[in-house]
């Protein structure tokens, strides 16, 4: 049961004296005691009559309302109620709520004169209570107010208990509706109903008479004003609702909408592209939502009658957990069938969520983001045109018909001269090319290579951010720069970004001769095999001694997984198993997949593989791993400790 007390009068109660005592009581210094004392004391009252202060009235006991100070005041007051109800408790006397399984108790809540209790629905409690709250009032002054006071009974406590603990305490309006610190006591239903009545109070507000004169900028200073005295904790309990649904990309269309929100609803569409459902598929229709793993994520091929409210969900076995074929092969096109068995299935219920369709790890990338928006991202004029911002879109130097990106960056002649002279490598036919998305993957795949080619081709985004400023500096200071001009300065910025980025090495003089890496007993090698154009993966792991024999090993074939790490990652957890139940210990795997190496080392990873990596949790994670060669001779490999 909850009592909701009322304090009678609680700040004109106090009395001086006790107050006094208990700051001494609480090991306040005598000189700060008097100055709180002489503060609080200083007060004096006259009556008015006929408009003329009459006599002085000293009063001994009181805290003025307005004074900053007092409610710290009564805070130190109210320590003495708390002290009374933590002896009760440890007494076993009174036994708080517990809203958790491994939470504390809570026996009360106290905010200034606003107060909570809370105890089992027997008497013997409810007298302890009102005993702590009499051996309160009789020292510091205070006084219930049983009027205003009420109870709120819990659903199990008969109704014949409930008027004889009503008598014990003297309380006999029962709550429920109530609110405490301006927040409804029981919230049961649509928290959305629950909490409309701060909405509505701020609708009439804002939307009053005095509101239609004002302007603009007057009425967002007027809501500002009437939202900021909301109080923090109905704030916090309205942005719980959840009134936009980002999850599932629905939100309302606003009149006059901000900067702000105009650019992130203009994203909504292009973001919606690269996304994928994903989870158990309560929610998620078969024929409506994105939730295949192909190279843009959609709904399976119709190629007959269909139910348009089946859900993911009901393909699956209920029991097993995994897919059923039966309903895969009578409900989906044959080509799809691969594509469904790749996804992995969470044993555990859950809420469905979204991923990253365009990495494999399922988490944003900026090299896929960019791959993604590039074509639309920069203001050329054939973008302007198309947005109805510009009315020519041809281009403004050459006289091309349409200024696209590709042609700004790439096709434009003095653009093309600019890559000819870089150091990075031209393929006629190949690079620079018509397609913005094949330049683009041609400078990203060789950037990554490492070694000579690396080097090559690490300077061409400031190669693409020069050919943009000079062409804004033809058109709009009418400054030309050669294409010459143009290389050597990306060429200098490069290398002074690289410069400032170097790590210097204190050479090997300094450094303390290393050790020999001890090599282990058993090394395991794991290793998959992946093709876009097989219905079917396989997986395989080497268990190998010291001296390169093999101990055992274990090969299987498996549904086509989305990608290569995922069929890397299946491979790493099915050896795992396999080692468990021959009963052999190895701490020391090795792949030839270095972004499976990087993904378990750093645990981040989108949905799709999160619940590999649960699975991998399962089984033991390794406590060594590293990246391995594919050559035929022996390697050592280099230890890395996690």
């Amino acid at each position: 049961m909850a009592i909701k007390t009322d304090m009678s009068k609680a700040y004109d109660r106090v009395e001086w004296n006790f107050l006094e005592a208990m700051m001494r009581k609480m090991g306040f210094r005598e000189k700060w005691i008097h100055w709180i004392m002489r503060c609080v004391g200083s007060v004096s009252y006259s009556v008015l009559i006929n408009g003329n202060p009459t006599g002085q009235i000293t009063p001994s006991r009181g805290l003025r309302q307005e004074d900053p100070l007092s409610p710290y005041l009564f805070i130190l007051c109210i320590e003495v109620l708390i002290a009374n109800i933590r002896t009760a408790e440890n007494l076993g006397q009174i036994t708080g709520l517990i809203v958790a399984q491994a939470s504390p108790p809570i026996s009360h809540l106290l905010f200034a004169d606003d107060s909570l209790f809370f105890c089992k629905a027997v008497p013997e409690q409810c007298n302890s209570l009102l005993n702590a709250l009499n051996t309160y009032g009789s020292g510091s002054g205070q006084r219930i107010n049983f009027e205003k006071s009420a109870i709120t009974f819990g659903k199990k406590v008969p109704h014949e208990n409930m008027e004889n603990l009503q008598n014990i305490l003297g309380i006999t309006t029962e709550s429920g509706n109530g609110k405490y610190l301006g927040i409804p006591e029981l919230l049961q239903g649509s928290k959305t109903q629950a909490f409309a009545y701060v909405q509505n109070n701020l609708h009439k507000k804002v939307n009053g008479w005095t509101a239609k004169y004002l302007s603009r900028a007057g009425k967002e200073v007027m809501i500002k004003s009437v939202a900021a005295a909301i109080p923090t904790s109905q704030c916090r309990a309205i942005s719980s609702l959840k009134d936009y649904k980002f999850t599932s990309f629905q939100t309302p269309k606003a009149s006059r909408p901000s900067y702000g929100w105009r650019s992130m609803m203009a994203a909504k569409d292009l973001v919606t592209k690269g996304l994928r459902r994903t989870r158990n598929r309560e929610d998620t229709l078969v024929w409506q939502d994105l939730w295949l793993p192909d190279e843009t994520a959609r709904p399976p091929t119709i190629t007959h009658d269909y139910d348009p409210n089946l859900r993911v969900s009901d393909l699956i076995d209920p029991v097993e957990k995994e897919w059923d074929n039966s309903k895969l092969r009578s409900l989906l096109h044959p080509n799809d069938i691969p594509l469904v068995r790749s996804l992995n299935l969470k044993r555990n219920p859950g809420r469905d969520g979204y991923c990253w369709n365009l990495t494999t790890s399922g988490k944003y990338s900026v090299k896929s983001g960019y791959m993604l928006i590039l074509s639309g991202a920069i203001s050329v004029n054939e973008r302007l045109f198309k947005r109805h911002i510009g009315n020519d879109p041809s281009c403004p130097r050459c006289g091309c018909a349409e200024e696209t990106i590709n042609h700004t960056i790439f096709t434009y002649p003095p653009a093309m001269q600019c890559w000819a002279l870089s150091t990075i490598p031209s393929v006629l036919g190949v690079f620079p090319s018509e397609n913005l998305y094949t330049n683009m993957d041609y400078l990203l795949s060789r950037s990554n290579t490492g070694g000579t080619m690396e080097e090559l081709t690490r300077v061409f985004p400031w190669i693409i951010w020069y050919i943009w400023k000079a062409r804004n500096e033809k058109l709009f200071n009418g400054r030309e720069f050669s294409p010459m001009d143009t290389i050597d300065l990306a060429i200098r910025e490069c290398n002074a970004w690289f410069l400032a980025n170097e790590v210097i090495d204190p050479g090997e003089s300094t450094m303390e001769p290393r050790t020999p890496i001890e090599v282990p007993t058993f090394i395991c090698r794991v290793d998959g095999s992946w093709k876009n154009d097989e219905t079917t993966s396989g997986v395989g792991w080497i268990l190998q001694l010291q001296d390169g024999s093999i101990d055992i090993l274990g090969l299987q074939g498996c549904h086509r997984q989305i990608s290569p790490l995922h069929t890397e990652l299946k491979s790493l957890i099915w050896a795992l198993k396999c080692l468990l139940r021959f009963q052999r210990y190895c701490n020391y795997f090795v792949t030839d997949s270095q972004e499976l190496v990087k993904m378990i080392a750093t645990q981040r990873t989108g949905r799709p593989l999160q619940l590999n990596l649960t699975s991998l949790k399962l089984y033991g994670r390794p406590t060594k791993m590293d990246k391995w060669s594919t050559r035929a001779d022996p390697v050592t490999p280099k230890q890395t400790s996690w």
